[in-house]
């Protein structure tokens, strides 16, 4: 491959909750393949938009974002790997305009999207955003939150805005194999970049460790102490940014306090019990109907333009 410029030309945007950052974590580890830090600079937002109600529940929370200045910082000196990695989710939930941006900024670009059961991703997304939404139903999460702004959640309509821009350099992934069989999947995801197959190191699963089916103190002790410490992990960002040793440092995203602390959590009793119980909470029937038929129409069509991966 040709290089041209320093931007990136590998975008994995979304879908949040179906393991597009393992998928980053995987790739990063090729040699001809640069994954920055932050992994989602939402840089090619002009400014910071208000990620969905069931991403941030009622408080006025703009999506993580960086301007192009920092987004250079990222990627500079980055132009001799084939292929850059812009990992940014929020890109997912402004579609085909995003889409298009992306298309402007780097044409020759391509981009993976994973797909996930989305019931599974429904219960996952409740328990990852509850530090952020904090509602306490989960009911009454899925009907007035989630519900509320469904069409950033949903499949189809963002695979086929994508393909009408991209083509084949359009690629969609499973879940399920990533998890299953992630070497098997990554090397067909190298054959489709044309880049020699690597063994991966495999990684280990996040911890659920905030569930519907947890006491509400216990939720709520967990969420206080990631507060605290997300406090002081953005005030070590703002310390570091300004030193220059932030953006585009590898060595940041191994020093996670968050992830330590989301470790030492899940071998508690309770957060073991809740992560047996949590997926026996059932969906609203309209909201199951709505998500299985996306989900299915999603498979279909990407089989069909046969951009599907297929083990």
């Amino acid at each position: 491959m040709k290089i041209t410029s320093w931007k990136p030309n590998l975008f994995v945007p979304g879908f949040p909750k179906t393991g597009s950052t393992s998928l980053c974590e995987y790739l990063g580890q090729h040699p001809k393949i640069f994954l920055g830090v932050p992994k989602e600079p939402s840089s090619l937002y002009s400014k910071p938009i208000l990620s969905p109600i069931w991403w941030r529940g009622n408080k006025k929370k703009n999506i993580p974002w960086i301007n192009m200045e920092g987004y250079k910082k990222i990627y500079q000196e980055k132009e001799n790997f084939s292929f850059r990695i812009d990992g940014s989710q929020p890109y997912i939930f402004t579609g085909k305009k995003m889409a298009e941006k992306i298309k402007l900024f780097s044409p020759d670009a391509k981009v993976i999207l994973v797909l996930r059961n989305p019931i599974a991703r429904a219960h996952s997304t409740y328990n990852f955003f509850y530090r952020n939404h904090r509602v306490k139903d989960f009911n009454k999460y899925m009907k007035e939150y989630l519900m509320k702004d469904l069409d950033t959640f949903l499949y189809e309509k963002v695979i086929k805005d994508y393909y009408d821009l991209f083509g084949n350099n359009l690629l969609i992934i499973d879940s399920k194999d990533l998890w299953k069989n992630p070497n098997k999947t990554l090397d067909q995801v190298f054959d489709w970049l044309n880049l020699e197959k690597i063994k991966i190191k495999e990684l280990s699963a996040n911890p659920t460790i905030i569930s519907a089916t947890q006491p509400v103190f216990y939720r709520e002790i967990i969420v206080s102490i990631e507060h605290v410490i997300i406090w002081f992990m953005k005030l070590a960002q703002k310390i570091l940014s300004k030193l220059g040793l932030f953006y585009g440092h590898k060595w940041v995203k191994k020093v996670n306090p968050l992830a330590l602390f989301s470790k030492f959590i899940s071998f508690l009793p309770l957060t073991k019990k809740s992560k047996k119980s949590y997926s026996s909470l059932k969906l609203p029937s309209e909201l199951s109907k709505i998500l299985e038929k996306d989900y299915r129409k999603a498979l279909e069509f990407s089989k069909k333009k046969k951009i599907f991966l297929e083990l």
